[in-house]
């Protein structure tokens, strides 16, 4: 039983890190025998805080075997429609004229691009950088007691923090400025695909967003 209440106890402390970094507040959390939250925790917390700041992402993209391809990756809030998902979530579009609609959890393919055999639906979404998508499953592994590591590392030439997470179809690594904490790169491993990109976050403006609408189309 106790081993069960300070398992439960712990998750709270990094629910209230977690929660803290996503919202800006400042959270004081009293420690009564309790092992505080690793800096490897509160690191991956204040990442995920710093990356669900951008609703608009570039990256360009390399898989093994693959030509390299851009993406752009814009989050947002997704009318119901029929056959299509809905809720809060993101539209993609891949150099190759790929388009995802993601949104409930799934991710729909509006349209097939050019390569060949098309990249599997979630390695485009991970590897396109998005960021809900990319941080939901860190913040699962936080709260759900998981303990997260943010490993110093070196990524395209600059110092990152690596963190790693595993999920049922993928295994993918996001890499943030050791300083900023604002996303590099990810690498993504899937069944036969291993891939990387580079993550570039802009600002949203009016004009980009309209830009973008324009290129996606209908959805």
């Amino acid at each position: 039983m106790r081993v069960g209440l300070a398992a439960a106890a712990r998750t709270a402390l990094i629910a209230l890190v977690f929660a803290g970094a996503v919202c800006g507040a400042g959270y004081a959390v009293e420690r009564i025998g309790l092992r505080a939250p690793t800096d490897g925790e509160r690191v991956t917390a204040k990442a995920v805080g710093v990356m669900l700041r951008y609703r608009y992402v570039q990256s360009k993209i390399r898989v093994a075997g693959r030509r390299p391809m851009t993406a752009e990756c814009l989050q947002g809030w997704m009318p119901r429609r029929p056959g299509r998902p809905a809720g809060r979530g993101a539209r993609i579009i891949l150099g190759d004229g790929t388009r995802l609609l993601v949104g409930d959890r799934q991710i729909k393919r509006l349209q097939t691009g050019t390569s060949k055999p098309p990249l599997a639906p979630v390695v485009a979404v991970e590897l396109a950088g998005c960021p809900r998508p990319l941080m939901d499953h860190v913040a699962k592994h936080l709260i759900g007691g998981t303990r997260a590591q943010a490993v110093p590392v070196s990524f395209s030439g600059r110092p990152t923090y690596r963190v790693h997470v595993r999920t049922p179809r993928t295994r993918f690594d996001v890499y943030v400025d050791r300083h900023s904490l604002v996303p590099l790169g990810v690498r993504v491993e899937a069944r036969s695909v291993v891939g990387w990109s580079n993550i570039r976050t802009k600002q949203l403006t009016p004009a980009l967003k309209r830009a973008f609408l324009e290129r996606f189309g209908g959805g």
